[in-house]
């Protein structure tokens, strides 16, 4: 019976430091630069991630609204660029174990993008897609899905 409290012990002790940890990673700074290109309008889903840009008339007060947004998002908070930049980024943190997603928000032309991605592991099991389809919906942007 000691033997199963003392496995149980160390397994704590080794998912409170994996806590810690996680909590504590802090994007890589390459993770913080404005993403190269713009994608066309749309939803492009990728693996840990999920981008979608929308064609709006006023860029600069849609990219103001996404920052109000994300900064009233639990566990978020912007870690480089502005709006008035034209690129900011925020990282969000799960509860409970806290891994951290970064999320790019920027205007190009009639464009705003906004995409968000993990930067532990390989899969978000969706996360990303809804925080950032959230955003565009707290926000008020209802902006074209494709530039058909």
């Amino acid at each position: 019976m000691s033997y199963i409290f003392g496995i149980l012990f160390i397994f704590l002790i080794v998912l409170g430091v994996a806590a810690i940890v996680v909590r504590n990673v802090a994007p890589p700074e390459e993770r913080k630069l404005r993403p190269d290109r713009m994608p066309a309008a749309g939803d492009h889903p990728e693996q840990g991630g999920h981008t979608a840009v929308r064609a709006v008339d006023d860029p600069t007060a849609a990219l103001a609204a996404l920052d109000a947004t994300a900064l009233a998002t639990p566990r978020t908070e912007r870690i480089a660029g502005s709006v008035e930049e034209g690129h900011v980024v925020y990282v969000t943190r799960s509860r409970g174990m806290g891994f951290p997603d970064v999320s790019h928000a920027w205007s190009e032309g009639d464009l705003v993008a906004v995409r968000g991605g993990l930067v532990l592991g390989k899969a978000d099991m969706g996360v990303n897609r809804k925080r950032i389809t959230g955003w565009l919906e707290a926000a008020g942007i209802h902006g074209s899905r494709s530039q058909d």
